[in-house]
């Protein structure tokens, strides 16, 4: 098995499930750009029990949210923002490891922060 560049320039593979060769499709990529106006912090970092996370310019965002996902991109945590500027979030039912804090308007990620909970 194994992934071959073709003669064409495209990238194949065998898909391992199902036994049959599958063609990479390329497409556009494209990055938003993030608002440098917007402030996220999460403390303590490493955490354990609590995460503290702040945030500005709230106000100018539209179903905002923050969302924590674990190092395989499984969201565990979600939580709607208010307008108080922080949040306190129980982190206890996270295994030790490192996440992924996301602050998030509607689908687009705004900005993120790396977080390691050690206990």
């Amino acid at each position: 098995m194994g992934v071959k560049v073709g003669p064409d320039g495209l990238i194949w593979y065998v898909n391992s499930v199902t036994d049959k060769v599958m063609r990479v499709n390329m497409g556009p990529v494209s990055v938003n750009e993030v608002n440098d106006d917007i402030l996220f912090s999460i403390s303590p970092n490493p955490a354990n029990q609590y995460l503290n996370v702040g945030y500005s310019q709230i106000n100018i965002l539209t179903k905002a949210a923050i969302q924590i996902v674990d190092m395989s991109g499984r969201a565990v945590y979600n939580e709607s923002l208010n307008s108080n500027h922080s949040t306190r979030i129980d982190i206890s039912f996270l295994a030790n490891g490192v996440y992924s804090v996301m602050l998030k308007d509607n689908s687009s990620i705004l900005t993120n922060r790396k977080l390691v909970i050690e206990r």
